[in-house]
């Protein structure tokens, strides 16, 4: 029992992986076609993170640390977010559904938790009463494409696809 709950956790954070790195593709492409369909961000969520750790180690250590790794510390955040939530999914699916459905829940559940929560409790966007539609739309639309995908790729991984 403990064994079938670490192999569906484990596939669940590798879906999730998979997930967010199809999710910066989309962000980027939609970045590009559609501008003004981001939400207002005061500064990148990991790079916000990566700052709340720094700022309780030593000035001379956070100061020589390479801009390329904090990209890259930044970019793990980023599948880390997208792992842990693929694999929360994992653990409490009970049993297999539609994966559609199941996706657009887990999208909706994540969009959620960050621009309902997190993300304007931390001041790093407007709450959504004070977003466009447009800017509410677009990380909706990401999130149900990670949902999507990270359940197709549960799926694929776990070989019920």
């Amino acid at each position: 029992m403990a064994q079938d709950l670490l192999s569906r956790v484990a596939a669940g954070a590798a879906a999730g992986v998979a997930g967010t790195l199809v999710l910066q593709g989309v962000v980027m492409g939609m970045a590009k076609a559609a501008p003004h369909w981001d939400a207002p961000e005061a500064e990148d969520p990991a790079s916000f993170m990566l700052w709340q750790v720094e700022k309780h180690l030593p000035a001379k250590v956070w100061m020589k640390i390479p801009a390329r790794l904090e990209t890259a510390a930044g970019f793990g955040l980023s599948l880390g977010y997208g792992a842990t939530f693929g694999a929360i999914y994992a653990a409490a699916r009970a049993r297999a559904g539609c994966t559609v459905l199941e996706g657009i829940l887990l999208g909706s559940a994540v969009w959620a938790v960050g621009y309902l929560g997190w993300l304007p409790a931390a001041r790093l966007t407007p709450p959504i009463w004070r977003q466009e539609p447009r800017q509410i739309v677009g990380p909706v639309v990401q999130h149900l494409v990670y949902g999507i995908l990270t359940v197709g790729a549960y799926e694929l991984i776990r070989g019920r696809w």
